[in-house]
Parts: C-alpha cells; sequence; structure tokens
C-alpha cells in the first residue's frame, strides 16, 4: 500500500506540473511546438520584376503558422531554386522588424522580416522564373515530431536581358587600288553587346584572281573583345596587274566565344567594297603643222580652266601659238568654230581674239573663253580652234587644230538618260512607344523615284550617334531597283539608354550608279535624315506594402502606418517624386508625400502615415508622380488593401479563431486598452508573457514541479520517520 501510494503521489506531482507549465503557455497565447507550419507574406506579394545582370535586395515580411495555432520556435530559412535556374541567393537572414534580433519563438500574432539578396544572372532571357523560400523548425528537427520543411514559391519576372556580343563595323566600307598596287585593308569592329567576347577571330574572303595575300593569313585571332572595345585586323594583297576597274565586294566573317554563356556564335553579315580603278586619259590627235615658208605655227600647251565644266556655265580654254619657222608672221587672230548650244557658245559678238606678231622661235600666250552648250552632250567634247596670220611675203594663210574639253557635264534634264533619285519613303520602328534603352526593329523603303531609269549597285548605310546596331551590319547592298519600285530594308537597332524625351535623327546615306551613266561618272550620293521620338524608360516598382503597426490592428478612422519599397528601375532620373493615395485611404499629413529626385537603379524605403476611410476589405492605390526630363508629369499605381476593424474595434472578429473558443470570454483582466463589445486584446501582463524566450517557461516548469514535489517528498519522509519511532517503540 504504501508502495502504490507512492507512485500515485509521483504522477500526481508530474500531472500537476505540467498542467502548470500548460497554464503558463495558455496564458501567453502558446501551446506546444507546431507538427507542421504554414508560410505566406504579410502583403500577399510573391512576385517582383529585375532585369538580366541585376542585383536585387529583398525584405519579405513574412507570416508563420502553426498547425492548431501553435507557436514555431527558432525557425531557419533557405532558398532554392529549380536547376538551371539564372538566380543566386545570398545574405539570407531572418530578424524581427528592428532588422538585428535574430527571429525567436513565432506565433501567428508574429512576423518574420526576411532579409536576402538576388542576383539575376547575365544569361537570363526575358520571362518568368521561380525560387522557393524554404522553412524549417529545428526546435523539433531531431525529435519524434519531426515535421516537413515548408516551401513559399516566389516569382522574378525578367523584364529585359542582356545581349550577348554584338559587333558593328567602325571604319569605312570602301577601299580604293589600281592594277599592280600592293594595298592594306584594314577593319574595326566595335562590341556593342552587354558581354565580351572570347577568342574573336576575323576572316576575309577574296577574289585569287584579283588578290593575292602578301605575308598576311586570311583568318586572323584577335584574342578577347570587352565592352565597348574594339577588335582590328589587317590584310595586305597585292592587286593583279590584269585587274579590270569595277567593284569587287569581299565578305567577312567573325566568330567568338560568349564569355557568360560559352557558346560560340560566327556572324557572316559584313562586308566591304574594293574599288579597282584603271586611269585612262585620252590621247589629243597632234595638230597638223602647214609647212610655210619662212613661218610655221603650232599650237601647244592646252588646259582647260574648269575640270569638269557644267553645261551653262563658262570655260577658258589656254593655249600657245609657237612659231617653229624663221620668219616673223604678222596679224595673227584666233577664233572658234562649229559653236552651237549643243556643243559650245560665244560669250561676245567678236569671235576673234588678235594676237598680232610672233617672232621666229617665239611663242604667244592665247585665252579663249567660251559658254558650255545647255545641250552639251555628257563626257569628252571637240573644240575646233581656227588661226590665220599674213607671212613674209605678204600672204594670208588660214589653219586649223581641235582641242579636247574632258570630262563635260550635261544638264540632268537634257541628258539622254534621266539619273535616278533615290529617297526614303516610308520607315517604321514597329512599336507604338519607343523608349530609351529599347531593342526595336527599324524599317525603311528606299525608293526610286525616276519612272525611265533604274538604279543599280546600291550601297545603303544608316548611322546615327542614339541609335546603336544590335545584330548584323548597318551596311546593306542591293543589286538593283527598278523605275518607280522600292527596295524594304530592316535593320535592328537600340535606342541609347541615356535617351531623354525628344526626336532623335537616323541618317540613311545611298551610294549608287544608274544605266547609261557615262563612264567618266563615279556614281551618285545622297543623304536622308530621318528623325525617331523616343520616351524616357520610366519604370518603376512598388513591392512589399504593408498595412498596420505591430499590433497588426488597422481601425477605421484612426492614422495607421504605410510602408512600402520603391524602386527606380529605368535608366533615368525620377524628378519632383511625390506619393499620394486615393481609395478608402487617405495621408494623415497632408495629400501626398514628397520623395524628391530618384537615381536609376535606387531603392527607396517608404514609411507614412494613413487613415481607413471604410471597414472590411478596404482597398487603395498607391500612386507614385514623377516628372520626366521635359517636366511632363507622369503617374505609376499600385494597389493594395487590408482588413479593417470598425471605430473602437466592435464586431471584429479573427477570421483565424478556434471556433471552440468564445472570443468575448474575458478571463478578468481588464483591457486597459479598452477594446469595444467583449473583445478580449492583449494588457500589459500577457504582452510581458509573450515576449518570454522558450528557456524562461522551461525554468518556471521546473521551479514549480520542485515547489510541489519537494514538499510531498517532506511529507512522505517524516510519516515514514513517524512509522520508524513507532516500529521501535
Amino acid at each position: 500500500m504504501k508502495t502504490t501510494g507512492s507512485k500515485m503521489y509521483r504522477k500526481m506531482a508530474f500531472l500537476l506540473a505540467l498542467s502548470l507549465v500548460l497554464t503558463l503557455f495558455s496564458a501567453a497565447g502558446k501551446t506546444f511546438a507546431a507538427e507542421r507550419i504554414y508560410l505566406k507574406t504579410a502583403t500577399g506579394i510573391t512576385r517582383f520584376d529585375a532585369a538580366a545582370g541585376q542585383s536585387v535586395a529583398r525584405r519579405e515580411q513574412l507570416i508563420i503558422t502553426g498547425s492548431r495555432s501553435a507557436y514555431v520556435a527558432m525557425p531557419e530559412f533557405t532558398i532554392e531554386c529549380p536547376e538551371g535556374s539564372p538566380l543566386s541567393f545570398s545574405q539570407v537572414k531572418a530578424t524581427e522588424k528592428d532588422g538585428k534580433t535574430e527571429a525567436g519563438i513565432i506565433t501567428d500574432t508574429d512576423a518574420v522580416y526576411l532579409s536576402y539578396s538576388v542576383l539575376v544572372g547575365e544569361s537570363a532571357k526575358i520571362g518568368t522564373y521561380h525560387y522557393y523560400i524554404v522553412c524549417t523548425n529545428p526546435f523539433l528537427g531531431d525529435s519524434e515530431d519531426e515535421i516537413e520543411p515548408e516551401k513559399l514559391e516566389m516569382t522574378v519576372t525578367v523584364l529585359s536581358e542582356k545581349l550577348g556580343p554584338q559587333f558593328i563595323m567602325e571604319n569605312g566600307y570602301d577601299f580604293n587600288a589600281k592594277p599592280g598596287e600592293a594595298i592594306t585593308l584594314k577593319l574595326s569592329f566595335k562590341n556593342v553587346g552587354d558581354r565580351a567576347a572570347y577568342n574573336t577571330m576575323i576572316s576575309q574572303g577574296y577574289d585569287e584572281e584579283v588578290l593575292t595575300p602578301n605575308g598576311t593569313a586570311p583568318n586572323q585571332s584577335v584574342g578577347t573583345t570587352e565592352i565597348n572595345g574594339t577588335a582590328t585586323a589587317s590584310f595586305k594583297y597585292t592587286v593583279s596587274k590584269e585587274a579590270e576597274a569595277g567593284r569587287i565586294k569581299l565578305p567577312i566573317t567573325i566568330s567568338y566565344k560568349d564569355a557568360v554563356t560559352g557558346e560560340t556564335a560566327t556572324v557572316t553579315d559584313y562586308y566591304v567594297f574594293l574599288n579597282i580603278k584603271v586611269t585612262a586619259t585620252p590621247t589629243p590627235t597632234p595638230t597638223p603643222i602647214p609647212e610655210i615658208e619662212g613661218a610655221k605655227l603650232r599650237l601647244t600647251g592646252a588646259t582647260q580652266s574648269v575640270a569638269n565644266p557644267k553645261a551653262g556655265e563658262n570655260i577658258t580654254m589656254t593655249f600657245y601659238l609657237e612659231n617653229m619657222g624663221k620668219a616673223s608672221v604678222n596679224d595673227v587672230k584666233v577664233w572658234a568654230s562649229g559653236l552651237s548650244s549643243s556643243s559650245f557658245e560665244p560669250i561676245t559678238s567678236d569671235p576673234y581674239v588678235y594676237v598680232g606678231k610672233i617672232s621666229a622661235g617665239k611663242k604667244q600666250k592665247v585665252e579663249i573663253t567660251l559658254k558650255v552648250g545647255k545641250n552639251i552632250p555628257e563626257g569628252l567634247n571637240e573644240l575646233h580652234i581656227n588661226f590665220s596670220y599674213t607671212d613674209n611675203n605678204k600672204m594670208e594663210v588660214n589653219d586649223n587644230a581641235t582641242l579636247y574639253v574632258l570630262d563635260v557635264v550635261a544638264s540632268e534634264e537634257d541628258t539622254a538618260v534621266s539619273r535616278p533619285k533615290l529617297m526614303v519613303g516610308s520607315f517604321s520602328t514597329g512599336v507604338d512607344k519607343l523608349l530609351a534603352a529599347q531593342t526595336f526593329t527599324f524599317t525603311f523603303e528606299v525608293k526610286n523615284t525616276n519612272e525611265e531609269t533604274k538604279a543599280k549597285n546600291i550601297k545603303i548605310k544608316v548611322t546615327s550617334n542614339e541609335f546603336s546596331v544590335t545584330k548584323g551590319s548597318n551596311t546593306f547592298f542591293v543589286n538593283e531597283i527598278l523605275p518607280g519600285q522600292s527596295e524594304t530594308i530592316e535593320i535592328e537597332l537600340k535606342a541609347s539608354a541615356a535617351a531623354t524625351t525628344g526626336e532623335y535623327p537616323i541618317n540613311v546615306s545611298m551610294e549608287y550608279e544608274y544605266e547609261g551613266m557615262p563612264s567618266n561618272v563615279t556614281g551618285v550620293d545622297a543623304t536622308d535624315e530621318l528623325l525617331i521620338h523616343v520616351d524616357e524608360s520610366l519604370r518603376c516598382s512598388v513591392e512589399n506594402i504593408n498595412v498596420g503597426d505591430w499590433s497588426g490592428q488597422v481601425t477605421m478612422g484612426n492614422a495607421t502606418t504605410l510602408t512600402f519599397e520603391f524602386y527606380n528601375m529605368g535608366k533615368s532620373m525620377l524628378n519632383n517624386t511625390y506619393v499620394t493615395i486615393e481609395g478608402g485611404f487617405m495621408l494623415a499629413n497632408g495629400n501626398s508625400y514628397y520623395l524628391g529626385n530618384m537615381a536609376p537603379g535606387s531603392p527607396e524605403a517608404v514609411e507614412c502615415n494613413i487613415i481607413p476611410m471604410t471597414e472590411g476589405d478596404s482597398y487603395g492605390t498607391i500612386v507614385i508622380h514623377m516628372e520626366d526630363s521635359n517636366g511632363n508629369e507622369v503617374t505609376f499605381e499600385k494597389e493594395f488593401n487590408t482588413f479593417v476593424m470598425g471605430e473602437g474595434g466592435g464586431g471584429f472578429i479573427d477570421p483565424g479563431f478556434d471556433p471552440g473558443f468564445d472570443p468575448g470570454f474575458d478571463p478578468g483582466i481588464d483591457d486597459p486598452n479598452g477594446g469595444g463589445n467583449g473583445e478580449k486584446t492583449d494588457n500589459k501582463f500577457v504582452a510581458f508573457f509573450k515576449k518570454l524566450p522558450i528557456w524562461a517557461y522551461i525554468v518556471a516548469a521546473v521551479v514549480v514541479a520542485a515547489a510541489i514535489v519537494i514538499p510531498i517528498f517532506a511529507v512522505r519522509a517524516h510519516k515514514k520517520n513517524k512509522e520508524f519511532e513507532e516500529f521501535d517503540d
């Protein structure tokens, strides 16, 4: 009986101590550790935007609850992402709101602030990527009640990606050479992409019948080409002596390895032109010199005052009359014959140039000024010169010679072949609104406005200081454009990231030849300037919205805290930025909250006071106001919502309460804050127990158990001693 009684006492002592420990936990709103945990963000937002290569600092306000509203002890956090994801994470830390105190015991009224850094890899493509915040409960990790980790799925939307190496040609596309000449073709390519290129190699093709390599290989390795770096190669050739005049297209190939992805690429969109020019100067027919007894005149040293005389303009022909005889000649006069609008026209009514006397062995300079006829043909033209004199026998002698006038330019409207005119007819960017730093396809139409003559061997080049080529070359070769027809050209361009709102020029230059073009004309050049409208890239993001203070209660008509993170994700400064609130909330202090100027890429933690105007599920809108570089106001909106209690807290029931528990029950502790309609709120006594760490409860339980068990054993020992005394008696 005594043994049985001892066991009963021990059992009663243990149950009593356990009951007291549970009572203390219940007083603080806690039970034993959770069998399962649930994880969510306080704002309900689980996604954000970023760009490839961007590092984003995140701070998530997490709500962690256990099954049966149990506490969660010392949670640990890790971040996982699928294999092959371009996302990487660092500096993962879970704290309380102050950002310093490590998260300890968590109940359903507490929050954990998880901060970490997300690095979006440079190889990330535009699209959506997922990762998971994983929470475990190490307090039960080695016990029989081990729980499964809880995962919260998060999403990153990559809005822009980094371009791989992109090369554009920096030097000219035309080189000139003559038959038999040694030449060097120096090529320079700039990497305008967002990544460096490894193992860059430049290769050039050539026509073996025209060119012979002169000490350089056709494939040249130039190593690594950094971002905005230049790859240069020189190719030396000897032009064949038998090369004919013409224009030769030489293809160029660039191969490289992407420094980030490791992928290799070969681009064959480049080429240069080699213009082989053969100089052919017409040889004038020698002027026959008449045999004159005692005198002999010869025309020598003819020159023209204008290299390319044009129809309707004046030209002066200069030459010498030299007396090759043994006697003087007198009364020398000179004039041009065969003059008309189809050749040359006189500019005065007197056709003669009077020279007078030329002594034996002497020469006299003669100048004749004429007008180039309006109907003169292009190219080489003849000018007939007549002269007369009196010899020593007093006899008049008449003679003539022919001069050649070179490279005459005929009137365009009167030429036998009408020269075609090329111009840009229409163009498009392919987007409704072109933003700074945006890549787009520029499409334009080159039209031959001539209805009779076709243009051929056309080289088209696109240049601009505010737009860069992102793919391929900025030069195009078109074989021909028929009369009245058009050719459509497409090129991928990228607007400058630094561009402010405004119009920016793109120049389209055209070099071409045409059917029936005179051999002495090298071609036609034309340039059109096109204006493209660009808008600043004002990109904003509002994340991690939270309404309410640490108590988690939001009451209609009472000021509460609104916090959120604002990011300027664009490339331009946001000027005079301020915040207004619309919907079921209003700012507590004034009509707006001023942020100032926001630099590109800068985050801003915003905290302001707002007043809820409606109860229940209330919705509001954060409106960010900003100015672009032209002073025009632009707005960005982000909606938020939260549950708002009525004034005084009346009628509010926590949607997560236990149905078996009466929310109106008051255990007899007065609420100093006054929760109306029987609402149970934490007073200072309960709040004190909520803040105690787990070890404090364990120590308290041991002390209480000792206080109960020690007296029991003392009583038993006293009884046992008394029995021994009775036995001795």
